[in-house]
């Protein structure tokens, strides 16, 4: 008996062993998805500052943040712009050490350093090459391609889990701190901002452009870092209610509520089915519900926001 016990256990500890030696694809590996996170906060970072020097600095625009005073500061002392930033984002970096985790601060420091080279190495060598605005500045042009480039750089940044700095940092300080809302705050010092820089340059069009700058930074960051990300609700009017719940809940891993529906021309009773389902899948959704039931009517509207279980959202640590 006690020899039978001991090959019971031999045998589990066995299987126990080629359990925790079961290696983990390398594609899916924690070193793999660091990689691809920070090649991401690279690219975006190098974006943001390449947009910066090339559009925003040579017409003067401040779509708020710190960069818009650093380019200030570079106009009036000539001050390098990126060198700027660094410096005045490092109080704000500090601080958030203590209220932050360290992979976000790490991430956030990485894309700070990362953005200010560039801007100084493109403005010394790469942009008088390019001589994008040979006699002088198109402030259509340069509001328009530096709001996008901004918001395509800054994006990336926040989809790899970090932050570009300037008042992104900082309002998300005041938030821990204070519980003052986010979007706000970020409204409220990039409107101090560009009133200052308004001020300085004594030039109300360079305000209105760099609102411009502002709107179109703002959307396209948007689209980049939760355009597949979004949340759509979906409603579908089907006479396979069973077979529709069913795939959604087992293919898309998505919770579905059934609603009692009545057609508005016979009065014939029907099943609602209701589910928020993230952008990346609703192309997917489509195509089984076109197979399941091609007389269905499917309604898909966008959500401002979704809070409960298979929507958190954490600040990354």
């Amino acid at each position: 008996m006690r020899s039978r016990n001991n090959n019971l256990a031999k045998t589990k500890s066995s299987v126990m062993g080629k359990r925790a030696t079961k290696k983990t694809p390398f594609f899916s590996s924690p070193f793999w998805n660091e990689t691809v996170r920070y090649s991401e906060l690279v690219i975006g970072a190098i974006i943001f500052g390449f947009g910066q020097v090339a559009f925003l600095v040579p017409a003067q625009l401040a779509p708020g943040g710190l960069n818009g005073i650093g380019i200030v500061i570079n106009n009036a002392t000539g001050f390098p712009v990126g060198l700027a930033y660094l410096l005045m984002n490092t109080p704000g970096f500090l601080w958030a050490l203590k209220l932050l985790g360290p992979r976000y601060l790490l991430r956030t420091g990485v894309a700070i350093a990362v953005s200010s080279a560039t801007m100084d190495f493109c403005a010394a060598l790469v942009v008088p090459r390019l001589n994008i605005f040979p006699n002088s500045p198109d402030y259509v042009l340069a509001s328009i391609f530096g709001g996008v480039f901004l918001g395509i750089g800054v994006g990336l940044i926040f989809r790899s889990g970090g932050s570009a700095g300037g008042t992104e940092i900082i309002s998300q300080l005041v938030y821990w701190s204070t519980g003052y809302e986010y979007g706000k705050a970020v409204l409220v010092f990039d409107s101090i901002i560009i009133v200052g820089v308004t001020l300085y340059f004594r030039n109300i069009q360079l305000a209105l452009y760099s609102i411009i700058a502002l709107f179109i930074y703002a959307k396209v960051l948007n689209m980049v870092a939760s355009g597949m990300m979004a949340t759509k609700l979906v409603m579908i009017i089907t006479d396979r209610c069973e077979s529709v719940r069913t795939a959604i809940m087992e293919k898309l891993g998505r919770g579905v509520t059934i609603l009692n529906a009545e057609g508005g021309y016979q009065f014939d009773p029907k099943k609602m089915v209701v589910c928020a389902i993230p952008q990346s899948q609703i192309g997917r959704m489509k195509e089984f519900i076109k197979e399941i039931d091609p007389k269905s009517f499917v309604m898909v509207s966008d959500l401002s926001e979704v809070v409960g279980k298979g929507f958190e959202r954490k600040l990354p640590k």
